[in-house]
């Protein structure tokens, strides 16, 4: 598991790594710890597809500071945990709106981190869980459902359109598009358009009539007679979730 630290005070990094390579010795996980010291690092390693579990950001930084950084993932659809550090208390709800797992005062307790660190990794692990295993002509492809942008019928196959690009493709259909995506269809993020897209809501960042535009500018184009039915889920998708 990779957890990523983030502070441009280097004495500060320093000890927020040290206090998670503690925690490493301790915990039965095998953590991958990287530094950086400002926001646009970051960025550009997340990026080059390089994304972390866990993402631990000061606030308070000379350049681009911690709350611009959790927002810039969130735009990239980074959908992992985000851990704020500071000194104030003044950007609590500006660190609810990125939706981050927790808000830790300066100077940090280390026990309360180890215990932050417990619940943020437990539910990392949660989400791991939440996957499908898709038959492929090389064999068995274990798809995490955070990870899956869109489903769609391809011939006589479908093909799954993931984060980073990523496209797999199942062996032949040997039932209905809608009867082979029923795991999907149990979570309310994954909507089923016509016969042969299944979307996943989070990912759609516009509609206009029946053309969806999706977080990397991709475009699809739904059955007219459910683009309205679709916009409306949409919206009552994000209505909950924000």
């Amino acid at each position: 598991m990779k957890i990523a630290v983030c502070d441009d005070n280097i004495y500060s990094l320093n000890e927020t790594i040290n206090f998670l390579k503690q925690y490493n010795d301790i915990s039965k996980f095998d953590l991958e710890i990287i530094g950086f010291d400002n926001g646009d690092e970051l960025i550009e390693n997340f990026k080059n597809q390089d994304d972390c579990q866990i993402y631990i950001l000061d606030i308070i930084m000379k350049e681009e500071n911690g709350i611009q950084i959790a927002e810039n993932l969130r735009k990239l659809k980074y959908n992992g945990e985000i851990i704020f550090l500071t000194n104030s208390n003044a950007f609590a709800a500006e660190s609810y709106n990125v939706g981050a797992f927790y808000y830790i005062l300066k100077p940090i307790d280390k026990e309360k981190f180890f215990d932050i660190l417990n619940m943020a990794i437990k539910k990392v692990e949660q989400k791991q869980n939440n996957f499908i295993m898709i038959s492929t002509k090389t064999g068995l492809c274990k798809i995490l459902l955070d990870d899956i942008v869109y489903v769609e019928k391809f011939g006589r196959i479908i093909r799954y359109h993931c984060k980073n690009d990523m496209v797999i493709d199942s062996i032949t259909l040997k039932t209905n598009f809608k009867q082979a995506n029923a795991i999907l269809l149990k979570n309310n993020k994954f909507c089923l358009c016509g016969a042969s897209f299944v979307i996943n809501l989070e990912y759609v960042t516009n509609i206009q009539g029946q053309n969806l535009t999706l977080y990397n500018n991709e475009k699809i184009i739904i059955p007219r007679n459910v683009a309205a039915n679709f916009k409306t889920l949409w919206g009552k998708y994000w209505l909950n979730e924000v």
